[in-house]
């Protein structure tokens, strides 16, 4: 993905970064259609093989976790959900070839949906880890993304570094959002290692986190990770 922005916007951005940058409530954002920019600021130097275990906790109680691996275009996940503190929900979905298939890995048959079908619910946490993903290490050029991508998005007041924390043994800078609306954002991004640990979403109900553990990129996963277990029947949707 690229970013173009005006030469005049990279004098404001790099004219406020210590301090973040920010525009007021009733201010109008950037006309898109002079901006040529992505629904994300840019990424670059992200391998299409990697696998990470993520763990989500929501203000309604309930929680997730899920283990993924991404492969090209081919994904598996394996999940642990619990509802309203209920019992413990165990499903699996791999995707691949335009269809997906989800099973318990318990039983012993899979339902073929075409497209990414349930498992889509899952793969749009992957969007937190790809879209905040990024090869640079400055924490300052991270900064100068965000406040890019504000200026084009009407939700968006401001971003700001608002400290340093440790996750999972690693060195994080805290990026935040503040927002029009009721949503205050936080994302814990390790800038040495290019990628997002921790993303959390104040609501009126509560905070919702999702963390990020167990990350490793450019690594190899072998094709039979992406096939179903032996002798399982499959039903088609």
């Amino acid at each position: 993905m690229k970013i173009v922005i005006s030469l005049v916007l990279v004098m404001l951005l790099f004219g406020s970064l210590l301090a973040g940058c920010g525009k007021s409530e009733d201010e109008e954002t950037v006309d898109e259609t002079e901006t040529d920019i992505d629904e994300e600021f840019s990424r670059g130097g992200l391998s299409d093989t990697y696998k990470y275990t993520i763990i989500s906790s929501m203000a309604s109680g309930e929680s997730h976790s899920a283990k993924i691996w991404v492969k090209d275009d081919k994904y598996k996940v394996e999940t642990t959900s619990i509802f309203q503190n209920e019992e413990e929900e165990a499903t699996a979905f791999i995707v691949k070839e335009g269809y997906s298939y989800m099973y318990n890995p318990q039983e012993n048959s899979a339902m073929k949906m075409p497209g990414e079908g349930m498992a889509g619910m899952y793969l749009a946490f992957n969007v937190f880890f790809t879209g905040y993903y990024t090869e640079y290490s400055s924490e300052s050029k991270v900064l100068a993304e965000m406040c890019a991508a504000c200026a084009l998005n009407p939700q968006c007041l401001s971003w700001e570094i608002t400290g340093h924390d440790t996750i999972s043994g690693y060195d994080c800078t805290i990026f935040e959002m503040t927002g029009t609306e009721v949503n205050n954002v936080k994302i814990w991004i390790a800038i040495d290692l290019g990628y997002v640990l921790k993303y959390e979403v104040v609501l009126p109900t509560g905070i919702n986190t999702i963390e990020f553990k167990d990350v490793e990129v450019d690594i190899d996963i072998p094709d039979s990770v992406f096939d179903l277990p032996a002798g399982m029947e499959i039903m088609e949707y």
